[in-house]
């Protein structure tokens, strides 16, 4: 299991060498994400086919995500999932991140795209950290 988690606003700056069964969660408290066409091309571009959101404006947030993804034929194919997480805790939202977003992969990457001010982006942050040091996310609970 690979793990990695970036901001927002330095998406340019990801750089990963191989294509791996991804699951992405995006912490945005704007309406308004920038360069999230950018940030979704990169992620399906590594592998990611399930995108959670959360933060203030989780469900306008996975409607910019589908929009992105209904727009492309390609990406349509790939059959990618989106959901938004309203309401509930960072340790639910992560710990689904991890251990229900991709459950027939044996091998896979989660990663968590933040904004710095995001409500209660530590938390998502240090339980992300805590499930990826524990190791195989299907072994955890």
């Amino acid at each position: 299991m690979e793990y990695f988690e970036f901001n927002l606003t330095d998406v340019g700056e990801i750089e990963i060498d191989r294509a791996l069964p991804t699951a992405c969660l995006i912490i945005a408290d704007t309406r308004e994400v920038t360069d999230l066409q950018v940030i979704v091309d990169k992620m399906i571009t590594i592998g990611c086919t399930f995108f959670m959101s959360a933060g203030k404006y989780a469900d306008g947030l996975e409607e910019q995500i589908d929009s992105i993804v209904e727009g492309s034929d390609v990406y349509r194919s790939l059959g990618v999932v989106t959901t938004s997480h309203v309401g509930e805790t960072p340790e639910d939202i992560v710990s689904f991140l991890f251990n229900a977003t991709l459950p027939s992969e044996t091998a896979i990457r989660c990663c968590v795209g933040y904004e710095e001010t995001a409500t209660a982006v530590e938390r998502f942050l240090a339980e992300a950290r805590i499930l990826a040091s524990a190791g195989d996310p299907q072994l955890l609970g």
